[in-house]
C-alpha cells in the first residue's frame, strides 16, 4: 500500500511541476508582449531592453546602452526594412505608422559595425514593418 501511495505522490509532484512550467506568465515569444496596441513609436520603443529614453513632448534623446562619445552625436541609426533612413528620431517618428510595424531589432554597437560599418557604432534599430 505504501508502494502505491508513494507512486501517486510522486506522479502527483511532476504533473505539479509540468503544470507549473506550462502556466507561468514569462515568455521568450516577443510577437506576444508586443501584442498591445501604441499610438506612437517612443512607446513601443520603450519596451525594448537596452535603449535608454529621455526627453519629452517630440524632444526625445534615445541611446543605446549608455553615451559613446562626449563630444559627438550618440544616436542609433534607425533602419526601416533594411534601408539606413539616419539618426534622427522624428524623421523616422513621422514616416512610420506605428500600426505597421511588424518588428523592432535593437542591435549594440559591436553587432551594428559589422552590419553597417561607421553608421552603426552607436547601435541600430532595426524596425520591420508588415
Amino acid at each position: 500500500m505504501k508502494k502505491y501511495l508513494f507512486a501517486l505522490a510522486s506522479l502527483l509532484i511532476v504533473l505539479g511541476v509540468i503544470s507549473c512550467s506550462t502556466s507561468t506568465g514569462a515568455t521568450g515569444n516577443k510577437e506576444k508582449q508586443t501584442s498591445r496596441e501604441f499610438t506612437e513609436l517612443i512607446d513601443r520603443l520603450r519596451m525594448e531592453p537596452g535603449l535608454n529614453i529621455s526627453g519629452g513632448a517630440g524632444d526625445y534623446t534615445i541611446l543605446l546602452r549608455g553615451a559613446r562619445s562626449t563630444t559627438g552625436d550618440n544616436s542609433p541609426l534607425y533602419v526601416v526594412n533594411g534601408n539606413p533612413v539616419g539618426t534622427n528620431y522624428n524623421t523616422v517618428a513621422s514616416s512610420i505608422n506605428v500600426y505597421d510595424i511588424k518588428d523592432i531589432n535593437v542591435l549594440s554597437a559591436s553587432q551594428a559595425s559589422s552590419r553597417y560599418g561607421g553608421r552603426g557604432s552607436n547601435g541600430v534599430i532595426e524596425i520591420t514593418l508588415k
